[in-house]
């Protein structure tokens, strides 16, 4: 989904009037040519600076773009503002055509009373004088739910550059492949991702107790001890609706494919040594801190909408879902935990659903010579 996000803040006696006073400038926008152009240099620089990212940047990105509904490659965006056809006058119309049919959403939060809530609503709506947005034409965000892969032998792989990602999105291959555009980078990296879909609580609060257990083992073996990289991390990782779990590394030691079977066989390990040993006390440990985690109170009104938005953004509008999740998750047996890993992570799950996105050095893809993409 796409569309204008305006917040403001502030005292709460004048945050009305500075509410519609942007509500003027946005139905009245007209932008200066001069100022147009300075935004235009700035944004056009920052998007060629996209290709100097790190690499792991580049290798989330893949994911990214490849489960998200609907996604765009930051080289699209810079061929259009590199293009003749971004003028101050298109983005003119583009705004009018915003301001003629919309879908206003407003979320208030702090000092003020509900009546004021909706009166703010109100006031945008007046303002703007726009036609209701068709439902459709507002869509949320969704995500591409990968096949089951159990045994992962029929792995494919896919560009993940600009000009050849979007191929595979009907069809998305289970392995994404990138080659660093600076030859003064010597790091590769890889994202691991193990899609879950859209977790229910129950699915949700396993998937944070298998995190919360999982990253410190993965940190152990994988950057401690194997050194394979500065940068070894993983979590619970979003898209859109979508959850699953991540793991992540940034190398100048091994290539990615190298990364990718040290990560399976530090799993192999992981449940072996970890999650086979894990007695009802040392789980109940863990389930005291993620539900503590979960139970902390957030300590300022921005860090509370910060929770709050995503909710509003993705449809959800759980406004308890934290305190809903420590319950949850004070409920879980260590059984339930080794049935996800075995059903969604571990080679041969049933469910198992897993994306590898590899970004190459170029010394790395000077290694790998003759092993070209399909």
């Amino acid at each position: 989904p796409g569309g204008l996000l305006v917040q403001a803040s502030g005292y709460s006696q004048r945050l009305p009037k500075l509410c519609t006073d942007l509500a003027h400038a946005v139905a009245e926008f007209k932008p200066d040519p001069s100022r147009f152009a300075l935004v235009r240099e700035v944004l056009e620089r920052g998007l060629r600076n996209r290709n100097q990212e790190r690499p792991l940047w580049h290798a989330q990105n893949a994911v990214t773009r490849t489960l998200a509904d609907p996604s765009y490659h930051f080289q699209e965006a810079l061929e259009y503002v590199s293009s003749d056809a971004c003028t101050a006058d298109a983005c003119h119309e583009h705004m009018r055509a915003l301001v003629a049919a919309n879908f206003v959403e407003v979320f208030v939060h702090g000092n003020l009373l509900p009546a004021d809530a909706t009166r703010l609503a109100e006031e945008w709506r007046s303002i703007l004088a726009s036609k209701p947005l068709a439902a459709d034409c507002a869509p949320l965000g969704v995500f591409h739910l990968l096949p089951p892969q159990p045994d992962n032998e029929d792995a494919r792989t896919a560009a993940a550059e600009a000009d050849d990602w979007k191929a595979s999105r009907d069809a998305p291959a289970n392995r994404l492949r990138g080659v660093a555009t600076n030859p003064d980078e010597s790091n590769s990296a890889i994202e691991v991702y193990y899609q879950f879909g859209e977790p229910n609580l129950r699915e949700e609060a396993l998937l944070l107790m298998l995190s919360q257990i999982a990253s410190k083992s993965a940190f152990h073996r994988l950057r401690t001890e194997l050194q394979l990289g500065y940068v070894v991390q993983c979590g619970v990782r979003s898209v859109n609706r979508c959850r699953g779990l991540a793991v992540l590394i940034q190398s100048a030691v091994a290539d990615p494919p190298s990364l990718e079977a040290q990560i399976e066989d530090w799993l192999l390990l992981f449940r072996k040594e970890t999650l086979a040993q894990l007695d009802q006390d040392r789980f109940s440990e863990y389930q005291a801190a993620v539900a503590r985690n979960l139970d902390e109170p957030p300590k300022t009104l921005h860090q509370e909408a910060a929770t709050l938005w995503p909710e509003i953004l993705e449809g959800t509008h759980r406004w308890n879902h934290a305190r809903d999740l420590a319950a949850e998750v004070r409920d879980l047996k260590v059984a339930e935990l080794l049935t996800l890993f075995d059903n969604h992570i571990a080679a041969g799950g049933a469910q198992r659903r897993k994306l590898a996105s590899h970004r190459f050095s170029q010394g790395d893809e000077a290694k790998e010579a003759g092993d070209t993409p399909v």
